[in-house]
């Protein structure tokens, strides 16, 4: 009985994941006119803002999440600005595709932020030889 309602509630929390990234598409795609792929890409973003200003610049919980609404803001009405609103009049198709781009970026910025990990730690693993670091397939890591 306990494992039956540990899986309704590990399924009503993705059904409100799947619901909620519905309903954004939804409302993007009923005030601008255009499906938005890239949503997704710029909430990782963010996410990885937020992480980044708690784990690495010393922010608590709060003011790291002021200040990524702030710069998520900021760099939506960026991207409208720079990449979507210039291809208004062009083909849905094309807008489309357009906002398709990060998605392929996606990957490789993943990677990129996992490359920039690995290197701050190579370098501390080099400054600090007591840190206890070993070297992997993978890049130096603490053991």
């Amino acid at each position: 009985m306990q494992q039956l309602a540990q899986q309704v509630v590990a399924g009503l929390a993705t059904g409100a994941i799947f619901g909620s990234l519905a309903l954004a598409l939804v409302l993007i795609y009923t005030t601008t006119g255009i499906v938005n792929f890239a949503q997704g890409e710029m909430g990782m973003f963010a996410t990885f803002v937020a992480w980044s200003l708690i784990t690495n610049h010393g922010f608590s919980y709060w003011p790291a999440f002021a200040l990524t609404l702030v710069l998520a803001f900021a760099g939506g009405v960026a991207v409208q600005r720079v990449v979507i609103r210039p291809l208004e009049r062009a083909p849905a198709l094309t807008v489309v595709m357009v906002s398709f781009g990060p998605s392929s970026a996606s990957p490789r910025s993943g990677s990129l932020f996992e490359r920039l990990r690995s290197r701050r730690r190579r370098a501390a693993c080099s400054v600090f030889a007591s840190a206890g670091c070993s070297r992997s397939a993978g890049g130096s890591r603490p053991s």
